[in-house]
């Protein structure tokens, strides 16, 4: 229906202002900080997602672990 839509006014604009080209080939890019503190985010959601589980099923816990979040953390 969207696609449908958007033909219509495509065309019906291309109609209407033959001189000029109508459409919508660009891509929006993010900005750099913004991608930077989407990736923070995901990391930090990880992060809670492990702890979660982590009280969930305390046996799950073990050395292997520590080490993994620790190397993670000092990167921080």
């Amino acid at each position: 229906m969207c696609e449908y839509l958007h033909s219509i006014i495509l065309k019906s604009a291309n109609h209407t202002l033959p001189a000029r080209t109508v459409g919508n080939d660009s891509t929006p890019k993010l900005p750099k900080d913004l991608e930077i503190l989407i990736q923070h985010r995901r990391f930090v959601s990880r992060v809670v997602h492990s702890i979660r589980i982590l009280r969930k099923y305390p046996s799950t816990f073990s050395s292997s672990h520590n080490a993994k979040w620790f190397s993670h953390l000092t990167c921080l």
